[in-house]
């Protein structure tokens, strides 16, 4: 019995210690290019702030659990999944893959200057060609927030 009685306090002391803290940032657009491509080349063309895409975005981290709650591509409470792959002092890098689209967004927010880039791939763009892939990359300048209300 007393043994019991130390597991289960043991794993309610451990359960307290790692608290859930979730950090919302506020992401600035600051510049973004898209590219469509195909085997022979393709074009590239530049984003200004006013152009379609261009919002500013928020995302919501628990940096104690070293968990994306959520980003523009996927929200946890509506089941997408924001796979960490890289978490380091520096950078913190993951992705959401959707595949029923065949898009996939790569993300990685350096923790030093608050820069989050954020790379968008569709394979499935022209589905007459499917040799054509249309890439965005878009890069936001992030700082911590507080809810307002």
């Amino acid at each position: 019995m007393k043994l019991i009685f130390f597991i289960l306090s043991s794993l309610f002391i451990l359960s307290v210690g790692v608290r859930s803290e979730e950090t919302y940032l506020n992401c600035k657009w600051e510049q973004g290019k898209y590219a469509t491509k195909n085997k022979d080349g393709g074009f590239e063309s530049i984003r200004k702030k006013g152009d379609y895409n261009t919002a500013d975005i928020m995302l919501t981290i628990d940096f104690n659990r070293k968990k994306i709650i959520s980003s523009p591509a996927a929200t946890v409470n509506r089941g997408e999944d924001n796979k960490v792959y890289a978490w380091d002092e520096k950078n913190i890098e993951w992705n959401v893959e959707k595949k029923q689209y065949k898009v996939n967004y790569i993300y990685r927010l350096n923790r030093i200057s608050g820069q989050l880039r954020e790379l968008y791939i569709d394979q499935d763009v022209d589905k007459s060609n499917p040799n054509i892939r249309y890439e965005s990359t878009t890069y936001y300048i992030c700082e911590k927030t507080q809810k307002k209300f």
